[in-house]
């Protein structure tokens, strides 16, 4: 963190914290409830997008990489659309109770903001090296088994679309 920091920007961003804090709950609370999955993985992806940018501004490193794990988590989640898994949710609960201990630092105007605690971030783990689930595909190999040769040319047709090792194995 730099020497000088904008005292303005630092209480604006508290009370943006203490302000969304209980919408956070609400919106992890939500994941259960397919009716509302979508909207609140949006609304956390949101929440946690500007906590990252606005504690990398202000130099606050370990939220800005809590927040940043977080909202990647969220935009894989966006992504697949599916219901979230309890394991993921209760860790979202855990990163919301993590801010509001960096709330009640940051309401003594502390500017070492303390690090999560290593259980929480070792129960996510995200690849530096992303490789999309195209990709992923691309490197199976499939073996492919039917007895009707017309209708398993149209599905290796088909397959060699999302993966390059494909192969026939003819009953007949």
């Amino acid at each position: 963190m730099s020497n000088e920091i904008d005292w303005d920007i630092y209480e604006v961003f508290k009370e943006q914290i203490e302000d969304q804090l209980p919408h956070l709950d609400l919106f992890i609370s939500n994941l259960n409830n397919p009716d509302e999955v979508i909207e609140s993985i949006n609304n956390l992806f949101r929440e946690f997008h500007n906590y990252k940018a606005t504690a990398n501004y202000l130099g606050l490193k370990p939220m800005q990489e809590l927040a940043h794990k977080a909202e990647t988590v969220l935009g894989s989640l966006r992504d697949s659309k599916k219901i979230v898994q309890e394991s993921l949710i209760l860790w979202l609960k855990e990163v919301k109770d993590q801010f509001d201990r960096w709330l009640e630092q940051m309401n003594k105007h502390q500017l070492t903001l303390t690090e999560p605690s290593s259980e929480l971030n070792k129960k996510i783990k995200i690849s530096k090296s992303y490789i999309s689930s195209a990709d992923k595909l691309k490197t199976l190999n499939i073996f492919y088994i039917d007895d009707n040769y017309k209708r398993a040319i149209k599905v290796i047709k088909f397959l060699k679309q999302i993966s390059n090792n494909i192969e026939l194995l003819n009953i007949n």
